[in-house]
């Protein structure tokens, strides 16, 4: 077989069969048949001389295999450049289905036609003339999200090994006078986090399962990737060390044993492309770069509705207000009353607050999104009404809490399946929330047997809609 598809079962990132539901088992037992079949996962790119090549593949969720449940068959999860798979017709075409779980699951067209039909009488109507079921049935949703988080975790261990392209800029040596600011390729990894899995540890037994216990254990039982990947950061870091202790003096350390862990968070129910920090260097500097902004990121969502342009900001800022209902603060947009008149949905009025007084002092701070459409929806039902939602590409120009989200809902075009900012009818329309974290640009120090390069890594996952 190709080094595409050289990785047995044995070497797939463990799961956690104690927290999976029945249809979960499925699915892990349907991919594992798939790759003996040589159809499922690998791990991109050669391992040359003990490091990653520089020359790797496209990111490694390209050739996941997702059930068809209308043929009894899978198909491969593609690109949006294949524009003659399977994959490509359900997603960028015909339209009406995610992937979730490894199998495809339509969406629920009509919650998104009545939420139209109800967000359009809400419009004409004060806010505060809703009825009690209105606003009850807005609580049971909020009050679902905290149950499933409290009690119904079930963690979705699938996660990824990601292979970046690499763009090389240029050559140097590598002195402590010649050192940027950047971590060295061979010491950070890059995966795919799925949706419904913590990034870190939560607080209680069942939530130790996240996708830094997944990635560590990994590295640490597996052999013939997992093992080697870890070694060679560490020997990468014991390099660079020598080299500052050599043009500096020695400082005694505390000798503590570092734990690879994520350098950015995506929430449980987002899915997407991450970096895990191998050594506590690249920890700090990658960590550095995404507090300052070095680091582009790019989103796809499907929200509800139709965009009125092709492109366009969000810049409503963003800070915390009291909910004395459930007694804690929550994420808002702040829209001045001079720009209400833009506010046009229910979602909007959902998520924003007019009065900056209701913001916790010193939480609201500027915040930029930016849009573009890729595909708008429109599909035909039985009863011959049209339900409508967009695929959008979004770039936060910000690193607020919930921005995409809060942004989403605020121009009236939440996302669809966000059990936290959306109406209900949304939020139930999709069994996950369709934001998935596609692709990751930042600098980085690529090694070499002779020098090294300054270069930019683009690591991609594939959306599952």
């Amino acid at each position: 077989t190709s080094h595409n598809q050289k990785r047995l079962p044995e070497q797939l990132p463990r799961l956690s069969p104690l927290y999976c539901n029945d249809r979960l088992m499925k699915s892990i037992l349907f991919f594992v048949s798939c790759a003996v079949t040589a159809q499922g996962f690998a791990l991109h790119g050669n391992l040359h001389g003990g490091r990653l090549f520089q020359h790797l593949s496209t990111s490694l969720p390209s050739h996941v295999q997702v059930f068809n449940p209308l043929t009894g068959r899978s198909i491969k999860q593609t690109g949006p450049d294949n524009n003659k798979s399977r994959w490509y017709d359900f997603m960028h075409v015909s339209g009406g289905w995610i992937a979730h779980q490894s199998e495809l699951v339509s969406i629920d067209l009509d919650k998104i036609c009545e939420w139209e039909g109800v967000d359009t009488v809400l419009r004409s109507e004060d806010r505060g003339k809703r009825s009690k079921a209105d606003e009850d049935l807005n609580l049971l949703g909020e009050k679902s999200l905290s149950e499933r988080l409290e009690s119904e975790y079930m963690p979705d261990c699938n996660w990824l090994v990601v292979s970046p392209e690499i763009e090389t800029k240029e050559d140097f040596s590598l002195t402590l006078d010649k050192s940027p600011d950047l971590p060295m390729l061979d010491q950070i990894l890059f995966v795919h986090k799925p949706s419904n899995l913590l990034t870190l540890p939560g607080i209680g037994a069942a939530k130790l399962v996240c996708l830094a216990s997944e990635v560590n254990e990994w590295l640490s039982t597996d052999e013939l990737d997992g093992q080697r990947i870890l070694e060679e950061g560490r020997k990468s870091s014991k390099r660079n060390l020598r080299l500052e202790q050599s043009s500096s003096k020695k400082r005694k350390k505390k000798k503590t044993v570092y734990i690879p862990r994520p350098c950015h968070r995506l929430d449980l129910d987002t899915s997407g492309v991450m970096v895990i920090a191998l050594t506590p260097e690249a920890l700090r500097l990658t960590s550095s770069m995404f507090e300052e902004r070095r680091v582009q990121k790019t989103y796809i969502a499907l929200v509800a509705g139709h965009l009125d342009t092709d492109h366009g900001f969000v810049e409503y800022p963003i800070g915390k207000v009291y909910n004395p209902i459930h007694d804690f603060n929550e994420f808002r947009c702040h829209i001045p009353p001079s720009a209400r008149g833009n506010v046009q949905s229910t979602s909007a009025a959902d998520v924003s607050t007019a009065n900056h007084l209701d913001f916790v002092e010193n939480s609201l701070r500027n915040a930029k999104t930016e849009w573009k459409v890729c595909k708008r929806f429109e599909i035909s039902l039985n009863n011959g009404k049209m339900a409508k939602y967009t695929r959008v590409k979004l770039k936060p120009h910000t690193g607020r809490g919930h921005q995409l989200r809060l942004h989403c809902a605020a121009v009236g075009h939440p996302i669809l399946g966000d059990d936290l900012h959306a109406p209900e009818l949304i939020s139930r329309a999709t069994p996950r929330l369709c934001l998935h974290a596609e692709k990751l640009e930042m600098e980085v120090v690529s090694p070499t047997d002779a020098h090294s390069q300054l270069s930019k890594a683009v690591a991609t996952s594939i959306p599952p809609f």
